[in-house]
Order: structure tokens, then sequence, then C-alpha cells
């Protein structure tokens, strides 16, 4: 619909309600919003006043950290595709963020803070941005030799998974997962009653050591067993 240029302008449309809200320009630089009117109805159509009443518009612009990391959607704001949008002020609109597979959602910056909803009135012009981290899994599996046990834990939290990370008889292994952010410096510490270990691939391949700290840049599997 082309804006409204004059205030009081009358015209006629299907689709009535659609039009009510929404922005329209007073004279060449004044911002408003439309409002309706209705007058009589002749042969079966109801005329419609539109009018341009003085208002101020503000923008409303959404970013994220991470192009594929999720979307944010709320009102007009479908962003993945549509990021930004105009709105009368005093409007209010809610804001939600949802991580895509293999993200999490950090948090909001800018208009809003937190992770839950966000909500914005729109007395000035405004920017939220949306974080979203990518996620990694370092896996750990433990290979014991006779009955030499051994556990594993990993610093910082999450804790492995089964917790605890441990051994549970001759001759068995034992698996353990965890999920961090990308980039997280991880360091692994093995307790083997004395004995120390060697780590058999991945980025830790030293021999007769008990820890190993790595970087997660990406998803790890690392082989663990206790030294002979």
């Amino acid at each position: 619909m082309k804006l409204l240029q004059e205030t009081g302008e009358r015209v006629t449309h299907a689709c009535s309600p659609c039009l009510d809200g929404l922005p329209c320009r007073v004279g060449q630089v004044g911002e408003g919003v439309i409002e309706i009117g209705y007058g009589p109805v002749t042969d079966a159509v109801r005329e419609l006043s539109l009018t341009c009443v003085p208002s101020t518009i503000h923008t409303l612009t959404v970013t994220k950290s991470a192009t594929d990391g999720g979307t944010v959607s709320g009102g007009a704001i479908s962003c993945g595709t549509t990021c930004s949008t105009v709105l009368p002020g005093g409007d209010q609109v809610t804001l939600t963020a949802t991580p895509t597979a293999g993200y999490r959602f950090a948090g909001w910056s800018g208009a809003c803070t937190g992770t839950g909803e966000c909500t914005v009135t729109m007395n000035s012009d405004k920017t939220v941005a949306a974080t979203f981290i990518e996620q990694v899994t370092l896996r750990v599996v433990l290979l014991q030799q006779g009955h030499r046990t051994m556990a594993m834990v990993a610093s910082p939290e999450p804790s492995l998974s089964p917790d605890p990370c441990t051994t549970t008889g001759s001759g068995t292994q034992r698996s353990c997962t965890a999920t961090y952010d990308v980039g997280t410096q991880v360091t692994l510490t093995a307790s083997t009653l004395g004995f120390s270990v060697n780590w058999l691939n991945g980025p830790c391949t030293d021999t007769n050591v008990t820890s190993c700290t790595l970087t997660l840049d990406s998803d790890i599997d690392l082989a663990v067993q206790v030294a002979g």
C-alpha cells in the first residue's frame, strides 16, 4: 500500500483492519500511524476514512552472534529473515530466542538482558542482540588393564556422564561424555590409586601422566589406559 501523504485522505479498501496502525507520513517529513474512520455504506461498499495521525515511529533491530545459531521471533520479527521492523512509539514487542541443534542460547544484550523472553517498549530506536554459542562434545574412553581401576574427572563443569566416570571391572572399558561451549579449555585428571596413565590418541598423547589439558575447538574423542 502506498503511504498516505495527506491527513484525511479518503479511500476504499477491502481489508480495512489490515491498515489500522500502519506507518504513514504527514506532509513531507512527519511520521504517523493510520487511524480508520468508517463512513456510510454506498452500493454495499463502506467508505473508509484513513487519517494519518502524527506519531513517533521507532525502529527495532535484532542481531545474532551466529548466523546459523538460532532464530529470534516476535511481532513482525522473524530473524532468520526479517530482523528489523518499524513500530509506533509506546508499542511493546516480546521476542523469543530458539537455538538450533548444536547451539545454546546464552542470553540477550542491548535493550534486553537475561535468557528468558525479551519485552521491548518502543520509546526510542532499539537494538537487541541474541547470543548463540556452538556446542561441542568431549568423549573419553577409559580402558582398564587387569584390576587397575581408573576414574576420570573434568574441569570446569559440567561433569562427565555417567558420573562418576570410572571403570568397573577387569578388562572393561567405560565411555564418558560432556558437552561444552566451543573454545572451552578443559583439564582431564585421572585417578588410578598410584598408577600413571597413557593417553592413547587425540590431542593428549603423553605417557605416564595423570592429567591432560585441551581446547575444544570441535568434537574430540580420547582413549586413556592405566600404565603397565
